[in-house]
């Protein structure tokens, strides 16, 4: 019997406000379609799976959204089992495959409470966004492997087959502006390249890479990331991650809609130093299930994880070659990175609209405790000819101190802004906004060229009253 996902079994007061939105009479009835032809098929082993979709949502919505994808990459799923989620079988060989979510922290502002506004999209800081969302993605990894250790791997079914976790991010408003950022820190510890576009030759000239090894909670603990770059999760063979598998995903699906809708998105382009950056109507907009689906692979899993079903399709595929220790990635031409929308809806149906929706509450930062003045972080970087990097902060400036391993010496700059990455470092200084200073030379230790710098600011400081 199809899975009724739409007939109410709750009562209003306890539907969430994600159901309630799409369910607004005269409103998303091509949308509500497409969420049904997801559910086709669909095994509700538990008897849950509609209260959940009507009063939690974001977990059952990724769970038919997955099982739709898996169809659609030709696998056969096995519903008689209670656990894990999926059991999957495609020419010849099974896997396993579990679904989780990052969701916000508790008293932080959950997606679907976001202010939609032209100030706060203005006030969007995406170093903010990705760090929140590292430390939310982290624990959803850590959870859903101590779960595969402690009870999945001991069922006969279980036993002997890949293992994949998958994991979509609603952990903030805005979580669709991370891309891949966050996981690929999570799993990988790569943070970002840093480089230089030459236009008149269309070159792109790497000039460093970042790295990031924890995070720190707001309760102060320190979280050890790069789950896949060493054995420490042996037991996980891929991660499956997405941003784009959103209320947007669903829009972009459905055959038509009841309102003008205007999408924006940016997809890879392999043949060029900039991505294609979209903004049009639904009636030109093109999409499918699989855009940005992302496989992450564990070079040290176990049991590998078979490819055949997601080559040459619009997935992209991430790993680590412990070797080499670089990051690669092989994206196809035109891979959706992010995606979001904007409905212009009929005045007689804004009303209703509204009153389904909650107020937008502001966006609350990752609450990381402040670093303390003048104390030295290390930042994992290579840039230019520097390899070790250390940040601390002293008097509301920034300051970066890095080694030249020619030398052996140690030199240092700062900015007069307050930042915690080697990128937003970089980014402000090549703005010329901040005021930037540097050491008069080059130092024995790290300690002397922080010394250095202090001094350098605060007679900076002084001249200027």
């Amino acid at each position: 019997m199809p899975i009724d996902l739409f007939t109410p079994v709750v009562p209003d007061g306890e539907q969430h406000s994600n159901y309630r939105v799409i369910t607004t009479p005269g409103l998303y009835r091509h949308e509500r379609d497409v969420l049904s032809s997801w559910a086709d098929g669909f095994v509700d082993r538990d008897g849950k799976i509609v209260k959940e979709f009507q009063t939690t949502f974001n977990s059952s919505f990724w769970e038919l959204y997955l099982h739709a994808s898996f169809r659609e990459l030709g696998f056969t799923a096995d519903y008689s089992k209670e656990t894990p989620d999926f059991i999957l079988s495609r020419d010849g060989y099974q896997i396993v495959a579990e679904a989780t979510i990052a969701s916000h922290p508790e008293g932080y502002t959950a997606e679907w409470e976001r202010e939609i506004s032209k100030e706060a999209i203005e006030k969007l800081d995406t170093e903010e966004i990705i760090e929140l969302a590292s430390v939310r993605l982290a624990n959803a990894l850590a959870t859903k492997h101590k779960k595969y250790v402690e009870s999945y791997s001991k069922l006969d079914h279980v036993k002997g087959l890949p293992f994949i976790i998958c994991l979509a991010p609603f952990e903030q408003p805005f979580f669709f502006e991370q891309s891949d950022n966050a996981i690929r820190r999570v799993l990988y510890r790569f943070d970002r390249y840093l480089y230089k576009d030459l236009q008149d030759d269309q070159k792109r000239v790497i000039t460093g890479e970042v790295f990031c090894d924890s995070f720190v909670k707001s309760s102060g603990a320190e979280i050890e990331i790069g789950f896949f770059r060493d054995d420490r999760m042996k037991e996980v063979s891929a991660v499956i991650f997405s941003c784009c598998a959103t209320f947007g995903k669903v829009r972009a699906l459905a055959i038509e809609t009841d309102y003008p809708i205007l999408f924006m998105a940016k997809r890879y382009n392999d043949d060029g130093l900039e991505s294609f950056r979209i903004c049009q109507e639904k009636s030109e907009y093109k999409e499918t299930l699989l855009d940005g689906l992302i496989l992450m692979l564990n070079p040290f899993a176990e049991r590998p994880f078979p490819l055949d079903a997601f080559r040459n399709r619009e997935i992209s595929i991430h790993c680590f070659d412990p070797e080499t220790e670089k990051y690669l990635v092989n994206s196809p031409h035109g891979f959706l990175f992010q995606r979001s929308c904007m409905g212009a809806f009929p005045s007689e149906k804004s009303a209703e609209l509204k009153k389904r929706v909650p107020d937008g509450k502001p966006m609350m930062p990752h609450n990381a405790p402040p670093w303390q003045e003048g104390e030295l972080h290390k930042v994992s970087a290579y840039v230019g000819p520097f390899e070790k990097h250390y940040m601390a902060h002293f008097n509301g400036w920034t300051i970066l101190i890095a080694h030249d391993p020619f030398d052996s010496d140690w030199g240092a700059q700062a900015i007069s802004e307050k930042v915690k990455t080697i990128p937003r470092f970089v980014e402000l200084n090549e703005s010329g906004k901040p005021i930037h200073v540097m050491a008069d030379e080059f130092y024995a230790t790290k300690e002397q060229a922080l010394g250095a710098i202090q001094l350098k600011i605060s007679q900076y400081m002084k001249r200027k009253g």
